[in-house]
């Protein structure tokens, strides 16, 4: 009997014609399974976030919701100074101009010389602005302001020169959570 189900078993396997497309569907189906749920938990601990920043009212309940100071400035520190921004790619033309993503967002900004310049607002697809950022000969200079969408905090940023130096992070209700300077 053992014998008769092995046979079946090989003959039902001879009979797959092409038995990696056969193991592909099933990684595939696994794969998808470990993404789905990936996303369950991000979902997740999007809706936990949301909920603490709905029960947040000192800049200290702010604070514990958001990264350290030593991380966002380690990250700021390892960020390069902004280049300067051209029009060479996109060669939309001189004034203002609208600029739209694959993703959903755009941007409006102004085109001097082949140069984006005065300002980078970015909009979320909605028309939501998520950063202003104020541009000199295309190049990041002074405050630039941004939104989470998800709990209202509003970030800081001060470039000189293309290099952030200093930032600052506000609750909704315009309450300073933290500050810090870039070492």
């Amino acid at each position: 009997m053992k014998i008769i189900l092995a046979i079946l078993a090989l003959i039902s396997l001879a009979a797959c014609e092409n038995l990696d497309t056969v193991l592909d569907t099933y990684e595939g189906m696994y794969a998808n399974a470990q993404i789905n749920r990936h996303i369950r938990q991000a979902e997740k601990q999007q809706q936990e976030i949301q909920q603490k920043a709905r029960q947040a009212k000192t800049p200290a309940d702010w604070a514990a919701l958001l990264p350290p100071k030593s991380a966002v400035n380690a990250a700021i520190k390892n960020k390069p100074a902004v280049p300067v921004w051209h029009d060479k790619d996109l060669k939309l033309g001189e004034g203002e101009q609208t600029i739209h993503t694959s993703y959903g967002r755009y941007m409006k900004t102004v085109i001097r010389n082949g140069i984006m310049d005065n300002y980078a607002d970015v909009y979320e697809a909605d028309g939501t602005l998520q950063s202003h950022t104020p541009l000199v000969n295309g190049i990041p200079q002074g405050w630039s302001d941004g939104y989470i969408a998800t709990t209202g905090v509003r970030t800081r940023l001060y470039y000189q020169d293309g290099k952030i130096t200093r930032w600052q992070r506000y609750a909704p209700d315009g309450q300073l959570i933290d500050e810090d300077t870039v070492p």
